[in-house]
């Protein structure tokens, strides 16, 4: 497996394919300025930056992202930002500088999951031409990161003058490692996680593996890794077939992938659907909507998931494949 870290290549092998990104960062590699803090998605204390080619940087949870999602992505971590700032004649970004002049950190675990939080505000905004930060930006950037000193109004005013000072940029990469079609992505001796490229390739995997468990945002997953120590045998990622990521109008049909993340799909809906966008808005934290999907939040059968009301009141209709009916009557 091959992915970009911090603007470096960085190749895994013979890893556990339960192995969560923070794992990987804070154990073989040594990153240790990622934090560990609630272990599922809630905190903020892991945020990294991770990014397709051509994409916006988004905020992540790398303590529930398994590894392999990060595969043929972008990763940045807090170590990054002094590199990026190197050019400043100074040892800090422009994220963490703004910290440091409004006292936005006190006890300072949480501190690097909120500038990573702010360097990808201020890294976007810096390239779609933006001068200001409003208040609103960064209490959406930042609403996935708790601060257990509730230090929020520095913090807060650190986000809204991160462009007034000199520009740093990480350095985001046009193109990355691609993986060939085929074969395990991450394996050892007692687990395998697949990335198949396309929907053939899926369904023969699946084929060959009833017992195998399919992983998008992980979002829910990832708490069966951190929380119940669960180990899957077979992990097959979705987070590789375009055809499950798209969000289009098809006739009549407003078409959605079951791996579109949430993120997408408040983007697309809010000029068409105000109700919509405000519900997704509300849903978990930006962190959580970077990568949980629609099919996720139905796949997992919850009696209380956020997106089952909304598809019953615009009469819905649900896709699903035969090979995965058949897995389930397994």
């Amino acid at each position: 497996m091959e992915f970009i870290l911090n603007g470096e290549e960085q190749q895994c092998t013979d890893c556990d394919a339960n192995t969560t990104l923070l794992d990987y960062l804070r154990g073989p590699l040594g990153l240790k300025g990622t934090k560990e803090g609630c272990a599922s998605g809630d905190c903020g204390a892991c945020t990294v930056l991770m990014a397709e080619p051509g994409q916006p940087l988004r905020t992540i949870n790398a303590c529930i992202t398994p590894l392999g999602n990060a595969s043929n992505k972008q990763v940045f971590t807090v170590e990054s930002l002094s590199a990026a700032a190197s050019n400043l004649n100074s040892a800090l970004h422009p994220a963490q500088q703004a910290m440091v002049d409004c006292h936005g950190s006190q006890c300072g675990f949480c501190t690097p999951g909120f500038v990573m939080s702010l360097a990808g505000l201020y890294q976007n905004g810096l390239r779609s031409g933006r001068k200001e930060l409003s208040r609103d930006a960064v209490t959406d950037a930042i609403s996935g990161n708790l601060c257990r000193c509730t230090g929020y109004r520095p913090i807060i005013e650190a986000g809204t003058k991160m462009l007034h000072y000199p520009a740093a940029l990480l350095p985001v990469k046009a193109t990355v490692p691609t993986k060939p079609a085929g074969g395990a992505l991450l394996q050892d001796k007692q687990h395998t996680f697949y990335q198949p490229q396309g929907e053939a390739e899926l369904q023969g995997l699946l084929a060959q593996n009833p017992t195998a468990v399919l992983v998008a945002g992980a979002t829910d997953l990832g708490l069966e890794l951190t929380q119940r120590h669960r180990e899957f045998s077979v992990l097959v990622s979705l987070t590789a077939i375009k055809s499950l990521q798209r969000i289009e109008f098809d006739k009549q049909f407003l078409k959605v992938g079951a791996a579109v993340p949430y993120t997408d799909i408040e983007n697309f809906i809010a000029p068409l659907s105000t109700p919509w966008a405000q519900l997704l808005h509300r849903l978990g934290s930006r962190q959580i909507r970077n990568q949980g999907t629609l099919g996720g939040n139905l796949a997992n059968g919850s009696p209380i998931a956020d997106m089952p009301p909304v598809l019953l009141a615009w009469d819905a209709e649900v896709e699903a494949s035969i090979v995965a009916l058949a897995r389930e009557k397994l």
